[in-house]
């Protein structure tokens, strides 16, 4: 139950949020906790670009993040189709 109020819900809420701040180019999200590794994995609207995907890494989720306990978290953006766009790694500026 402990998880589930300090971690779930939490993590639900900063993911509408972040689904909310992609302006539609973030189209669903999910929460996943496996071996003590917690990640973050969104899906993107069909036609996102890598270079799109790059900037919303760096403009919508990573500032999302910043500061809350999912600060370390983390997580991918991946093509509708299951390719990689973006994640923690992606350099910013």
């Amino acid at each position: 139950m402990y998880l589930v109020a300090n971690t779930l819900a939490p993590a639900i809420g900063t993911e509408l949020d972040i689904q909310s701040s992609s302006g539609g180019q973030i189209t669903s999200g999910s929460y996943n906790w496996n071996n003590g590794v917690a990640i973050f994995t969104f899906t993107a609207a069909p036609g996102v670009t890598q270079t799109q995907a790059r900037d919303l890494a760096c403009s919508v989720v990573k500032p999302a993040l910043k500061g809350t306990q999912f600060e370390k978290t983390h997580f991918v953006i991946y093509s509708p189709y299951g390719d990689l766009l973006a994640d923690e790694t992606t350099s910013c500026g």
